[in-house]
């Protein structure tokens, strides 16, 4: 089968394949570059310019490249634009859902896992089966409603003595009761990473 290597090798540019393996460039991906990515691996402006014409015959050639990125592209039709999506973890917490939870399935890297937990967007998905079926991607409901209390006190024991607090601080942004309407406009905006906490007293 045909690597990555010998794609670059077969352009004359195969003193790139060491950077672009070090960075998991794979079939699927490959097909996603932009300028911009290439420019990050640096790659100079001359062989940035051969390669985007090559993934642009290779949507032609490569049937099995070009039908995952047609996968790819059908799966966030329904999603918001934006300008550079890429793979980004293994595992990922969302309590927001809708098209918030279709981003992060489309961000999610290969055999990874989302656990979704909340429907402050919404409970609509608009995504595709893409990730199930391309990347192996893994969506775990967590039940916050009817779950067994006995559960619950398992789940919380494992928090406190796995979970590192000097993490959870860190990731931690405490805001008073006056902001919560403006903190849940930037959370349903995408705006915000890590932990709020609303102090009540």
């Amino acid at each position: 089968m045909r690597t990555i290597a010998d794609w670059l090798s077969n352009l004359g540019l195969g003193k790139y394949a060491e950077i672009f393996d070090a960075n998991d460039i794979d079939w699927r991906s490959l097909p996603h570059l932009e300028a911009t990515d290439l420019r990050e691996l640096g790659v100079s402006l001359g062989h940035r310019k051969i390669i985007l014409t090559a993934l642009a015959e290779l949507e032609v050639t490569d049937p099995i490249s070009h039908l995952v990125k047609q996968a790819e592209e059908a799966s966030a039709e329904k999603q918001e634009s934006t300008p550079d999506i890429r793979l980004l973890s293994v595992l990922f917490c969302d309590m927001v859902g809708s098209t918030t939870l279709a981003n992060i399935l489309s961000m999610t890297k290969y055999g990874g896992a989302i656990a979704a937990c909340g429907l402050a967007a919404g409970m609509d998905l608009p995504s595709s089966v893409a990730p199930f079926i391309l990347r192996s991607v893994c969506l775990l409901g967590i039940d916050s409603v009817m779950c067994p209390i006995e559960l619950r006190r398992a789940a919380w024991t494992r928090l406190a003595s796995d979970l590192d607090p000097r993490k959870l601080t860190e990731i931690t942004h405490e805001i008073g009761l006056g902001e919560v309407i403006e903190a849940g406009a930037k959370i349903l905006a995408g705006q915000v990473r890590g932990r709020i906490v609303v102090k009540i007293l």
